[in-house]
């Protein structure tokens, strides 16, 4: 009778939740922090929807920006910012202004210091900031008494990467600033590397599901309790946790009833979005024209979009990136596109007369990669309200580079650790009520 007992007593007693969680990513943009996940004990299913979506160039999966060094960053990042090829900007970041380029390292970094107050200035606020964060609202009340002529870098700083455009005199407003001042490198990419790191990261033991499509979300008592995928058949993931990372955009390309179930106020369309287009060189070689990495202001006093700022990006020594901040809807008109190229060409030859260019915009398709929000349609976009889902698409993003997405999974990483312990806390607490009752019960 005591073992029969005994053995109700163990099946009542409450099992710690399974530590299951959800990545539903494209474009490799959450296979690291899975990665991570999986060697901290967390059972994980990476869903990749990227054949769901528009088919992407090595160049765009690199992106316009340099990388920065991550902080705070993960085991995982570490590994592949050691495994991955990088081309370091030797004399660090360029912006090239009417008057002259301005570089952030290298022999003469001290020269436009002294001789430009606005880089000095810049230099003293991002090391404040990095060093004591909690001194960050400090300095901006401090730099909106400046003249803008004088923190004309700082407020670049905040919409450089930033997922967020604001009127010239209030960039500081938005996320966090770029470290103009580090080291800084940019990132090639091959068929033959992303292939190996994808390689790496399954070695690992996680599930990868490769799919079409996302048909369906169940959404019960405000948490997501499983997703319907499209594996050439219909197979339902149920997971503890779920991390989501795609645009609003890409969710609704994928399916307009999954955005809606998980966007109470609707998926946001961005109002710019980083487009890039290619120069290729004539006879003239790039390499002794322009520097590996700048970004070309022509008016530092008017809007910082559209053919006022670039950043070019040298790929061969008779090829290179440009990209442009545009109005979204711009950014997909095929002869506004070829009318603003023969823009481009024009401007960038009246700045370097020796170059011999021609400029195209490759077609795009699909929601942007790198897209940007005016602070009302942030604002629109509101909160999700899913106590186990982890939103990471760009419309929370701080900066879009790839220290900023680094930084954004760290926090998702901290966060699914605290709740993978109130998890076990809360069990180990069912246990002991439950050992305690059992005691009670059986006690002379």
């Amino acid at each position: 009778m005591k073992e029969q007992t005994s053995s109700q007593a163990s099946v009542t007693t409450m099992a710690a939740p399974k530590q299951t969680v959800g990545v539903v990513t494209a474009y490799g943009r959450g296979d690291l922090l899975a990665a991570e996940l999986k060697t901290r004990g967390f059972d994980v299913t990476v869903v990749d929807v990227s054949n769901a979506l528009a088919k992407r160039s090595f160049a765009e999966l690199e992106g316009p920006f340099p990388v920065a060094r991550p902080n705070p960053i993960l085991p995982a990042h570490l590994e592949w910012l050691m495994a991955q090829s990088f081309d370091e900007i030797q004399n660090g970041f360029c912006v090239w202004l009417k008057g002259g380029p301005i570089e952030m390292r290298g022999r003469l970094s001290d020269f436009y210091t002294s001789n430009h107050k606005a880089v000095s200035l810049f230099r003293d606020y991002i090391e404040t900031i990095l060093q004591s964060p909690n001194k960050k609202n400090e300095q901006i009340r401090k730099i909106e008494d400046l003249p803008f002529d004088d923190r004309w870098m700082i407020e670049l700083s905040h919409t450089f990467a930033g997922n967020e455009i604001r009127q010239l005199p209030e960039c500081h407003l938005s996320g966090e600033p770029f470290p103009f001042h580090q080291t800084l490198d940019v990132p090639i990419f091959s068929e033959e590397s992303l292939q190996k790191s994808q390689k790496e990261i399954k070695a690992t033991g996680l599930r990868w599901m490769q799919t079409d499509g996302i048909s369906d979300v169940q959404i019960d008592r405000g948490s997501v309790k499983e997703i319907e995928i499209n594996m050439g058949r219909k197979e339902v993931l149920d997971c503890r946790y779920y991390v989501w990372c795609l645009s609003s955009e890409e969710t609704e390309a994928i399916s307009k009833k999954v955005a809606q179930k998980l966007f109470p106020n609707n998926s946001v369309r961005s109002d710019w979005a980083w487009r890039r287009f290619q120069i290729h060189s004539g006879k003239s070689s790039i390499d002794s024209i322009v520097p590996k990495y700048l970004l070309l202001i022509e008016d530092m006093h008017f809007p910082w979009a559209g053919n006022n700022m670039m950043i070019l990006k040298r790929r061969k020594p008779d090829l290179a990136d440009l990209w442009v901040r545009l109005p979204s809807e711009n950014s997909r008109k095929p002869d506004q596109l070829k009318a603003f190229s023969q823009k481009l060409e024009a401007q960038l030859l009246k700045r370097f007369p020796r170059w011999s260019l021609e400029i195209e915009a490759p077609w795009d398709e699909g929601p942007p990669l790198y897209p940007v929000f005016e602070p009302e349609t942030k604002k629109a976009f509101g909160k999700i309200k899913l106590s186990n889902f982890i939103f990471e698409g760009p419309e929370v993003a701080e900066r879009l580079d790839w220290a900023g997405r680094f930084q954004m999974q760290s926090e998702t990483m901290m966060r699914l650790q605290t709740l993978k312990n109130q998890d076990l806390a809360k069990a180990a607490k069912s246990a002991k009520k439950d050992k305690s009752d059992d005691h009670a019960l059986h006690a002379p």
